[in-house]
């Protein structure tokens, strides 16, 4: 009997110490890891660009156009340049990085030049163009609170020429005509809700059939091309984190 005490004590002993190792060194018996929670890796928190947005630009705008007139080979190029400024609206949803979206703006820019008329004495051509409204489909790459876009779309504007002649307006009209536009732009989210950017836009107005000047016809195909650089304040309603 004595010897059957001592073996099972050596062997409660064996026992015990490789256990006892074992939990010194964290480890834990398979039964107990079952009813342990695994652990959890949360997804990095980004900002997202979806929502709705609306808010003002300010810049200024490059202004050129053209005066070809009907039957003749003259042209006329007149250039300016001046302050614009407007509003803008939108909407955009982003999957991943990417962001597309739609967006509205009207510009206010008075692009108005004066210039000779070509072989007509004490005779003068005015052409301007303002009241810029572009809406344009827009593509989106973002890094987190920063959103580098693309753009393009429909534009319009009002286009006005005049001949004047001794100082009085022998011809002119006003018309609103269409055209197309290209954008890039830069935005960046300052708060959660405040958006901050800045904005290339290129833009292209056919006005052709526009106007009428004396002795030399009407205008055939005039067109404008303007180029804005805006700085952009947005107030985004929506989601402003997103997993």
């Amino acid at each position: 009997m004595r010897a059957l005490r001592l073996g099972a004590a050596a062997l409660a002993v064996v026992v015990a110490i490789p256990a006892g190792m074992a939990n010194a060194d964290g480890y834990r018996p398979a039964t107990a890891d079952r009813y342990r929670p695994a652990p959890q890796f949360m997804a990095p928190i980004t900002y997202d660009w979806s929502g709705f947005y609306l808010g003002g630009q300010i810049g200024g705008a490059y202004g050129s156009v053209d005066w070809n007139y009907t039957g003749t080979a003259i042209s006329v190029e007149e250039t300016t340049t001046t302050f614009a400024g407007g509003a803008h609206a939108g909407a955009q949803k982003q999957w991943g990085r990417m962001v597309l979206g739609i967006d509205v703006a009207y510009t206010w820019a008075d692009l108005e030049r004066t210039a000779p008329a070509p072989l007509l004495t004490n005779s003068t051509l005015t052409a301007s163009a303002n009241d810029i409204l572009l809406v344009t489909g827009k593509v989106g790459y973002a890094f987190d609170n920063l959103l580098a876009s693309v753009r393009a779309g429909w534009a319009s504007a009002t286009v006005e020429y005049a001949t004047n002649l001794n100082g009085v307006v022998s011809s002119s009209s006003s018309e609103r005509e269409g055209g197309w536009t290209a954008a890039l732009g830069i935005e960046y989210a300052v708060l959660p809700n405040v958006i901050l950017g800045v904005e290339y836009d290129y833009i292209r107005i056919n006005a052709g059939g526009t106007g009428a000047a004396p002795v030399l016809g009407s205008v055939s195909d005039g067109g404008v091309d303007i180029q804005t650089v805006l700085a952009r304040l947005s107030y985004k309603f929506g989601p402003v984190v997103g997993r």
